[in-house]
């Protein structure tokens, strides 16, 4: 008996480490898990919208897409309550095929901010039009071939290629199915790191933020709400906003969240005044980015709901970075506007870490502030007539 117990043992361990055993996922994390594995680099992103349209169809009053790609979700409250805006971007930072050499490499262009570094001989998905996906693998000359000052250098973009397994340019077209043009995403898929609250995926930037729009959703149903909630999962946010503005114009809210990631400063060689937060801090609240000075006052009304909640809540400065709630900002006759970030490790590479526990808080958070945010507090957070 005790042998058979030992057995039993190495075999459940061996199935582990080697996949066959699949994770347990609870329902957010199936939620989570079917956003972030869905195919969405920007120009791309009708499978993103079909699954975020899939979860909160049961739970809004109209939905619709716009000429751009957009999804707008409406929520009604009162007639003349005020509009309040979620954005959350759908697209991923992905490629496009941009050339194939003679001997079957492809050359690509970057969709959103790639540090080449991040690329070698990780994998990627080629999405083709007639043979569906297909892998490929970074690749770039060996370093035994590299000279002292090339090892010294990082690799530019131009030095990488994706190796499909092809044998010349009319192999890749032919038996493989690729062709300039073709869009590109990293081949990983979610998980949870060891098991444990620490989620892994290619795409939490910004699928977590529609993920915290679907568990907001949940908990809303049933109550009244105090403003007109639009929710809006935007395309082709990775190269330079482009895709919120007609969104933003057509919607025109009174007041608006952007729901992002946050980066952490948690890690090896980061100083605090280059990146605040850590992981399992709380939701971080934007203080400073590239594209968006925040609204101070709302700004500050979040900071307080946050303490009064006795919330663990973190803020960041990320002056490398922008997000659609910069354009919302300018639409129209403009609107306050912050951003409120998940924090996570490792983002625009293959590999993003999140918490759970700052996941549930950054959905109580903004929960809270929807239920909160009526006409006389809308009131209270425009700019002041003297």
């Amino acid at each position: 008996m005790r042998i058979d117990r030992a057995i039993l043992c190495i075999v459940i361990v061996q199935l582990l480490f080697s996949g066959l055993l699949a994770q347990e996922f609870d329902e957010t994390e199936r939620m989570m898990a079917d956003l972030t594995n869905a195919f969405g680099p920007p120009g791309y992103e009708d499978e993103v919208a079909e699954v975020f349209i899939r979860y909160i169809r049961p739970l809004v009053d109209e939905i619709r897409r716009d000429g751009m790609g957009n999804v707008i979700a409406v929520k009604h409250g009162a007639e003349s309550a005020p509009k309040l805006m979620l954005t959350a971007h759908m697209d991923e930072v992905g490629f496009m095929v941009k050339s194939i050499d003679k001997d079957g490499f492809l050359r690509y262009q970057p969709l959103g901010g790639w540090w080449s570094q991040v690329l070698l001989s990780q994998t990627v998905r080629i999405r083709t039009r007639k043979n569906g996906d297909v892998q490929g693998i970074f690749g770039s000359k060996p370093p035994h071939l590299l000279s002292d000052q090339e090892r010294a250098e990082v690799i530019g973009h131009d030095e990488i290629f994706i190796d499909i397994g092809a044998s010349s340019a009319e192999d890749a077209r032919q038996r493989f199915g690729v062709m300039p043009g073709d869009y590109i995403v990293p081949d990983v898929d979610f998980a949870k790191l060891n098991q444990s609250k620490v989620y892994k995926a290619r795409s939490w930037d910004d699928r977590v933020g529609l993920a915290v729009m679907v568990e907001v959703l949940k908990r809303l149903e049933g109550r009244d709400l105090p403003n007109n909630l639009y929710l809006v999962g935007t395309v082709q946010e990775e190269p330079w906003l482009r895709g919120i503005e007609p969104a933003a114009n057509a919607v025109d809210p009174d007041i608006a969240i952007a729901l992002e990631i946050g980066v952490t400063g948690d890690t090896p060689g980061i100083e605090e005044h280059e990146a605040q937060g850590e992981l399992g801090g709380g939701p971080q609240v934007f203080f400073f980015d590239r594209s968006l000075i925040p609204d101070r006052r709302f700004r500050d009304f979040i900071w307080d709901v946050g303490s009064e909640m006795n919330m663990a809540l973190q803020y960041t400065f990320l002056p490398g970075g922008g997000v659609d709630g910069a354009v919302v900002q300018r639409a129209n006759d403009g609107a306050p506007v912050v951003c409120i970030g998940v924090p996570t490790r490792y983002i625009h590479s293959h590999n993003n870490l999140i918490h759970r526990d700052d996941f549930d808080e950054m959905v109580t958070l903004v929960t809270e502030l929807v239920l909160r945010i009526d006409r006389d507090r809308l009131g209270q957070l425009l700019p002041p007539v003297p």
